[in-house]
């Protein structure tokens, strides 16, 4: 699997989680499949700060900037580790689908 593929089906499936939640234990799985790494955020981090690995805000506000697929994708696969449910996506589902959109336009 690409990154870009990665990017294309969990953006897919996130912005219809409202209908239908995704199947966030294929996640890891899709994140290995497209080569990437859960490394607490720090790749992303070093490139683009705390504040935009967290805040849907902060991250919208620099999205155009982003352009280091890798770093980002390592984002979201650092973000899921935090996640035991649906539930627990909720909260940062807004950051999930800028960072998804933006890696499917990098990748």
């Amino acid at each position: 699997m690409t990154i870009h593929d990665f990017a294309v089906k969990w953006y897919t499936a996130f912005s219809g989680a409202m209908r239908q939640p995704p199947a966030l234990n294929e996640f890891p799985d899709d994140c290995f499949d497209a080569g990437l790494i859960s490394d607490a955020g720090q790749s992303f981090r070093a490139l683009y700060g705390e504040a935009a690995l967290t805040d849907a805000g902060a991250l919208g506000a620099i999205l155009d900037a982003i352009d280091d697929p890798g770093a980002l994708g390592n984002a979201l696969f650092s973000a899921w580790q935090g996640w035991q449910s649906y539930d627990d996506l909720r909260p940062a589902l807004e950051w999930y689908l800028l960072a998804l959109e933006r890696l499917s336009v990098i990748s």
